[in-house]
């Protein structure tokens, strides 16, 4: 005898309960629709936007097996960026999906898979000290910041940034656990990943491995020596790239050649300058920064590397000349990161409301998250907020967009469902 419709919608609704109760991740599904979308929202354009060039540029190079763009120049202008522009992480990645021949549409959609894969991986972090509840709403939440939205229409380095970063502390704090091959393996592979994507995190890297290191030698923590472990095979993983970009530059510890020109601007003395990023083709260009134009026809002829090395020595001669107006840089810098404001020559547009908003909030459960910061699992925070605050720092100093503070917000939302969440038994005393 048939099962009346009735009882077979209870049926199918009695499994979706179930399977949901054993995979409540998917639970989470919904974001990766609404990731998917924005894609297809946003008016597509034909040519490459922002950083997509240099990003699809370098995987072809890759695919056709090479690496540089071929301009050794700072200062002169064209089409393509100088080398060693950015780290080898994406194009790396987006090297395969070249070499089909793959339409720009189609590629674009990989930065809506790798936010899903950083928010199940968020998921999966929150889930190893707090139960399956909290960890949803701290996913979810994680899901709704809305400036996520504003880069995933293109191809930016900074979401699979993200997905690496938490990564990252997810089987760092497993290995803190466990002690196993594998989470050591994963911890320090997705941290070598992160700092080839991001090169600003290749100094982090470089940093930290000599802190954890010299906290093993002093308190002789088993933890601590983990730790140590982690960030030197992460380095050790990332050694065939610096000794490519020694090769090219002959100057060690060379992750990527773009920071020299943005801690130039940070450290403008000029009025008008709030340390906000301009190209040095701008300089010729624009008459809003002919002031800087001397200095810029003395870089011609020298080769990137020299240009770099005259960029930080001009830079730190600024600082110590005029360190309040660099002070100044930093807080309007950091103005950037948090509000999208101020710029040089920009007035706040309405567009900023886009990342103000937010940003308060996270700004709000960052501060509340640090009131309860004893009841935190001394490690796990360690790792998170060594990382997140020494790239942060970083980042105050060198030329910034909102988007680079996207590490922040894994960290805060981390910080509130824990201080505000009985932890699990078992990480309660890690």
């Amino acid at each position: 005898m048939a099962m009346p419709a009735s009882a077979r919608s209870i049926s199918r609704a009695s499994s979706l309960r179930r399977s949901l109760g054993a995979r409540p991740a998917l639970l989470l599904l919904p974001f990766l629709a609404v990731f998917l979308a924005v894609p297809l929202l946003v008016p597509y354009r034909d040519s490459l936007f922002d950083d997509e060039a240099g990003y699809i540029g370098l995987a072809r190079s890759l695919v056709d097996g090479h690496y540089l763009s071929g301009r050794d120049d700072l200062v002169a202008g064209g089409p393509a960026y100088p080398n060693l522009w950015f780290g080898p992480g994406l194009p790396a990645l987006l090297a395969p999906l070249v070499a089909l021949h793959l339409p720009v549409d189609a590629i674009r959609l990989l930065g809506p898979l790798l936010l899903f894969g950083a928010l199940l991986a968020f998921y999966a972090l929150l889930r190893l000290f707090v139960p399956v509840r909290p960890a949803l709403l701290g996913a979810a939440a994680f899901g709704l910041y809305l400036p996520f939205y504003t880069t995933i229409a293109y191809l930016h380095s900074e979401v699979p940034g993200l997905l690496l970063l938490v990564v990252t502390v997810y089987a760092t704090a497993r290995h803190l656990r466990e002690r196993g091959r594998g989470t050591l393996v994963l911890a320090a592979a997705s941290l070598a990943g992160l700092a080839l994507t991001r090169a600003e995190f290749g100094w982090v890297v470089s940093v930290l491995l000599v802190f954890f290191a010299a906290a093993w030698l002093l308190y002789r923590d088993g933890r601590l020596g983990r730790l140590a472990a982690v960030y030197g095979l992460a380095l050790a993983l990332c050694l065939p790239w610096l000794a490519y970009t020694y090769s090219v530059s002959h100057t060690p510890l060379t992750w990527a050649s773009s920071g020299p020109l943005s801690l130039y601007w940070m450290s403008s003395p000029q009025p008008a300058d709030r340390g906000d990023w301009h190209g040095a083709d701008s300089v010729f260009s624009d008459p809003r920064l002919a002031s800087h134009r001397p200095f810029f026809r003395d870089l011609q002829g020298s080769d990137l590397a020299a240009q770099n090395r005259e960029l930080v020595d001009r830079a730190l001669s600024n600082v110590r000349s005029h360190p309040v107006k660099f002070l100044k840089n930093v807080t309007d810098n950091l103005g950037r990161m948090w509000f999208n404001a101020p710029y040089s020559f920009k007035s706040p547009g309405a567009t900023s409301a886009i990342y103000a908003l937010p940003n308060a909030a996270v700004l709000l459960a960052l501060l509340a998250g640090l009131l309860g910061v004893r009841r935190l699992p001394r490690y796990p925070l360690l790792v998170f907020g060594s990382l997140v605050g020494a790239s942060f720092l970083l980042h105050a100093v060198l030329s910034a967009y909102p988007r680079m503070l996207f590490p922040v917000v894994p960290f805060a939302i981390w910080l509130v469902v824990l201080a505000r969440t009985r932890a699990l038994p078992e990480v309660r005393d890690a």
